[in-house]
C-alpha cells in the first residue's frame, strides 16, 4: 500500500458480471439492466468499474450528471450514460456535443436545450422524469400537459424514456405511484407519440414488484452485491464486489488499566497489544462501532474495535491474533468472509448505500 493512501477498494470484477447476469436472469431478456454509477460508482470509482462494464456492454448505465456522462464516455465507448438528474444549464454545451441521454423535469431547461440543439441541427434524446410521490424532483402532474404542448413544438429534442423513482416499497404506496406512474406514461404517449423505454425500478423495487418492470431495471447496490433488506437475500443471488483495507500505524504492547481513546472510554482489563489505523469516522465509520461489538480483520482473523474512533484513527485489540503482524500490514474494514460489509453497516448505524459512498471516498 502507498504510504500516502489511508485505505484501498478492491473491486472484483467477476462478481460484478456475476451479479449483472443475475439481475438479467431475474428480470428476463426484454428487460434491460441498467447499472447504476451515480456518486463515482457509489465511490468505488468508474475506472474500477469500466473492465466488468466493458465485457458486459450494458445499453445504459445511470451516472450523476454530465462529468460522470463524460468519463463513463471515454471508459466504456460502446454503453450509453443517461444523466439521472436535472442538469445544470451550464452543462448544455457538453450535453450537446456528446448527445447524452438525460433527464428532464425544468421547462426552462427544456426549452435552452432544444433552441441550442436546434441551431446546431442535431437531436437530444431526453428520459422524462415523472414525480409520483417523492416530491423533491420531477415532472408534476398538473405540468405534464404542457410539457407535452412544448415538446410536440421542438426539433432539437427527442423523447426517448418516462421514468420515476418509487419513494417507499410498501405495499400501499407502491400500488398508488405504480398507477400515478401508467396513468401519466399513458398521457405523454397520448400527446406525443410512443415512448421507446418506461422505468420506474431500483433494485430493491425490482424484487418487491415485479408487474412493475417494464423496459429498464437500475440496480444500484444489488449490483454492487449487498441487499437492502434481508428477505431479499432470498429472492436473488448476489455476490459481494468490493472490499476496503488499510494499513497499521501503530503498534502498542500496554498494561492492564491503561485508557485508550477520549476521554479514557475503553480502559485495557488485561496487558493487551493494541494496532493504530489511520481510518475514522470522516470514512464514514460509526465513532461508536466498538459499543456494537464491532471487529476487523487481521491475518484472517477478527480483532475487536477497542474505543471511539477519532476523526482519523481507530484502534484494534491483536491480543488474541495468532501470527505475527507488523507495521504496515494490511486489515480490512470488511473481507465479506470473516466480517461481511453488512455486519460494519449495521455496527456503523448507516444506511447500506450512505456507508458504502463515504468508506469508498478518496481511496
Amino acid at each position: 500500500m502507498s504510504a500516502r493512501l489511508r485505505k484501498t477498494i478492491n473491486v472484483d470484477n467477476n462478481a460484478l458480471k456475476y451479479n449483472y447476469q443475475q439481475i438479467q436472469n431475474y428480470v428476463g431478456k426484454n428487460v434491460s439492466v441498467m447499472p447504476i454509477l451515480k456518486g463515482n460508482g457509489y465511490g468505488l470509482g468508474l475506472e474500477k468499474l469500466s473492465p466488468a462494464l466493458n465485457e458486459l456492454r450494458p445499453r445504459f448505465v445511470g451516472v450523476t450528471d454530465a462529468q460522470e456522462a463524460l468519463r463513463i464516455a471515454h471508459l466504456c465507448p460502446e454503453t450509453i450514460p443517461l444523466v439521472l438528474y436535472q442538469p445544470n444549464i451550464d452543462d448544455i454545451p457538453c450535453i450537446i456535443n456528446n448527445r447524452f441521454h438525460i433527464a428532464i423535469s425544468e421547462m426552462e431547461f427544456l426549452q435552452k436545450l432544444n433552441q441550442k440543439a436546434h441551431l446546431v441541427e442535431t437531436i437530444i434524446p431526453i428520459h422524462l422524469n415523472l414525480d409520483i410521490g417523492y416530491g423533491a424532483i420531477g415532472i408534476q402532474p398538473n405540468q405534464i400537459q404542457k410539457f407535452c404542448e412544448e415538446i410536440s413544438k421542438m426539433k432539437g429534442i427527442s423523447v426517448k424514456g418516462v421514468f420515476s423513482h418509487f419513494s417507499s416499497l410498501s405495499p400501499e404506496v407502491h400500488a398508488s405511484q405504480k398507477e400515478k406512474f401508467e396513468m401519466q406514461a399513458k398521457t405523454i404517449e397520448q400527446r406525443i407519440g410512443k415512448v421507446e423505454y418506461k422505468h420506474i425500478c431500483s433494485g430493491s423495487a425490482m424484487l418487491s414488484r415485479k408487474d412493475t418492470h417494464y423496459d429498464i431495471v437500475r440496480p444500484g447496490s444489488l449490483f454492487y452485491g449487498y441487499y437492502e433488506q434481508e428477505k431479499f437475500a432470498d429472492m436473488i443471488n448476489v455476490k459481494p464486489s468490493f472490499n476496503v483495507a488499510t494499513n497499521i500505524i501503530s503498534i502498542r504492547d500496554l498494561s492492564k488499566g491503561t485508557p485508550i481513546g477520549y476521554d479514557g472510554e475503553f480502559v485495557c482489563e488485561r496487558d493487551s497489544r493494541i494496532a493504530t489505523l489511520p481510518i475514522g469516522y470522516c470514512d464514514g465509520l460509526g465513532s461508536l462501532m466498538h459499543r456494537n461489538g464491532a471487529s476487523f480483520v487481521i491475518n484472517d482473523q477478527r480483532a475487536p474495535i477497542v474505543s471511539g474512533m477519532s476523526m482519523n484513527l481507530s484502534t484494534i485489540d491483536l491480543t488474541n491474533v495468532k501470527g505475527k503482524v507488523n507495521l504496515g500490514d494490511e486489515v480490512f474494514i470488511f473481507d465479506n468472509k470473516n466480517v461481511t460489509f453488512e455486519e460494519v453497516v449495521k455496527s456503523a448505524e448507516k444506511s447500506p448505500e450512505e456507508f458504502m459512498i463515504n468508506i469508498c471516498r478518496n481511496a
